[in-house]
């Protein structure tokens, strides 16, 4: 296995990734100078614009898929956004990561009962309102671990609620209409981001990340461009040694994630 990478920084990439992009490079900047042209075109209403295509692109979409199966031999460093108790901070530590599902967010209350931080009735409840109960939330929602690609500000929308509420989305996501139980997952544990080590074999967006890291070397290479973001779900239970560091409310590298935290995080906004 080779190094731990951020796809939003070219200064992660190991030797043997960059020879790899180094040796496209040309090719990735051809293609990507001609779709910028395209996009512009289509913007201004250029006749024509609409059907023109970009004569790279067969080249293009072969090296990312080539691409991609070599990325299978890196991690990911990602973030998790989550309120934690203390306990459930210290088994992370030496537990595996589990993926949500109903049995183990059924785990997650039970230790609650048992720690005497809410009653086996208001676990009930909070059971019964999980959106994972639905078929259609069932199926996307279950059997996933979920992270982003990059550090983003606790006070992004994108992370503030996760943070507010405990238990994630599968436990907070319907609790609209109850205050008291709302206010219990309000008051449960406290913010944390998890920066995690994520194999890049498992996860579902394999093919969306390797096209971050081809844009984030492209941009190095002088293209017109900003990081996207992309939110990663895990398929597997990922073992203890996935997590790296624990940011907890107050400490300085969680007040100021995605802001001076990571040293490198100015290359998310960089733009040529």
């Amino acid at each position: 296995m080779t190094g731990l990478i951020d796809i939003w920084d070219v200064k992660t990439f190991d030797v043997e990734l960059v020879a790899e992009l180094q040796d496209n490079a040309e090719l990735i900047g051809k293609y990507r100078a001609i779709d910028r042209e395209i996009a512009l075109e289509r913007q201004a209403g250029t006749i024509g614009a609409l059907f023109r295509s970009n004569p790279h692109a067969r080249d293009y979409f072969e090296f990312e898929e080539n691409l991609e199966q070599t990325m299978r031999a890196r991690s990911i460093r990602a973030w998790h956004y989550t309120r934690l108790t203390d306990s459930e901070v210290d088994a992370m530590r030496t537990s595996v990561i589990y993926l949500s599902t109903l049995e183990t967010i059924r785990q997650r209350l039970d230790a609650q009962v048992a720690a005497g931080r809410i009653t086996e009735e208001e676990s009930r409840e909070l059971f019964s309102a999980s959106p994972f109960h639905a078929a259609e939330q069932f199926e996307g929602r279950s059997n996933r671990f979920w992270l982003t690609a990059h550090p983003i500000e606790p006070s992004d929308g994108d992370a503030s609620l996760l943070l507010r509420n405990w238990g994630g989305e599968a436990i907070y996501f319907w609790l609209e209409g109850d205050s008291s139980l709302k206010e219990i997952v309000a008051n449960l544990g406290r913010p944390r981001a998890l920066e995690v080590r994520v194999p890049f074999d498992a996860i579902r967006q394999s093919f969306s990340a390797t096209q971050r890291v081809v844009a984030t070397f492209a941009r190095n290479l002088g293209c017109i461009g900003r990081f996207e973001g992309l939110d990663l779900s895990v398929i597997r239970p990922l073992g203890p040694e996935a997590i790296s560091l624990i940011h907890t409310e107050g400490e300085t590298s969680f007040d100021g994630m995605g802001r001076e935290y990571p040293i490198n995080v100015s290359a998310l906004s960089r733009e040529e």
